[in-house]
């Protein structure tokens, strides 16, 4: 018998499906919703401006078709209003029965590993080293092979310590477990 708590995959697994959940190239990942709601709003704003442009030149009489711009209004609002339903659904799993992405349902599922959810995971789960110390080595050895090759070179990010340091210090996981 499964206890209520109980997890059947591992955190290795679940990270993997955050990640397609919240950036994935699925286009109902929670980062495209947001992408796409952000252009609309983009797109309906140089709308609303054309729209004021428009009454601006003839104040009196304006060449707008109401019906057209009646319609453009609605379908924003309405669309805005579905995406944001979407993002914030809490009665699905991580990924809705039609394919939806909610922030709700992955902080649920990240709820569920909080216990095994510490900066050392997070590092071993982003594949970096989690000791500074060996950070430091690498960055060292590759200024060195670089300075000995060429008179300048371009630091890869797998191989500068900067990115790694801010994560020691503002971890990414202390704002998750504040969300939940």
């Amino acid at each position: 018998m499964k206890l209520k708590n109980q997890v059947d995959s591992t955190i290795e697994q679940e990270w993997e499906k955050w990640k397609e959940c919240l950036g994935g190239k699925d286009r109902n990942s929670i980062c495209n919703q947001a992408f796409m709601m952000v252009w609309d709003q983009g797109i309906y704003r140089l709308i609303l401006e054309g729209r004021q442009l428009t009454i601006d030149k003839n104040p009196n009489q304006p060449r707008i078709n109401s019906p057209l711009h009646s319609f453009i209004d609605r379908n924003y609002f309405q669309t805005q209003v579905t995406a944001i339903r979407k993002i914030i659904d809490n009665s699905s799993p991580i990924s809705g029965d039609k394919g939806i992405y909610s922030l709700p349902a992955l902080i649920k599922d990240i709820r569920k590993f909080c216990n095994e959810l510490n900066r050392q995971k997070y590092f071993e789960l982003r594949q970096i080293p989690y000791d500074i110390e060996i950070m430091k080595k690498i960055q060292d050895d590759y200024f060195r092979e670089q300075a000995v090759l060429t008179k300048g070179f371009f630091l890869f990010q797998e191989k500068n310590l900067q990115p790694r340091l801010l994560r020691h210090i503002k971890p990414l996981i202390k704002l998750v477990i504040k969300l939940l």
